[in-house]
């Protein structure tokens, strides 16, 4: 008899892999030493994977976002004002801990 044969439909929308450029809104964090502060965030990222950037995400604005998010108010919460304001290790650690999710994603991220 005839076998099944299964097909894998793939999308067909073609995906960027120039640098993209997110600039996310100010959202109110609360640094090591209690004070609140406004923070906001341009993210510039790079799809190096068109694949994996496919099958593991939906609506990546809305994940980078969401993570960026979440890292910048784990940052901060480490953190005193201070040290929040003047120290460019800051960024790093936070550029480090966004790359860790998003290098998953098929991402580069390049900027923040």
């Amino acid at each position: 008899g005839r076998g099944v044969q299964l097909i894998e439909r793939v999308n067909q929308s073609r995906v960027s892999t120039q640098r993209e450029v997110l600039d996310f809104p100010k959202q109110t964090v609360i640094t090591r030493d209690g004070a609140r502060i406004q923070l906001d965030a341009i993210l510039q990222f790079r799809i190096t994977s068109p694949k994996t950037t496919m099958y593991s995400t939906i609506n990546l604005p809305l994940m980078l976002s969401k993570l960026l998010q979440s890292q910048v108010r784990n940052v901060a919460a480490s953190l005193e004002v201070d040290q929040l304001i003047e120290s460019s290790a800051a960024v790093a650690r936070l550029r480090g801990e966004m790359s860790v999710v998003a290098t998953k994603w098929g991402i580069e991220i390049q900027e923040i």
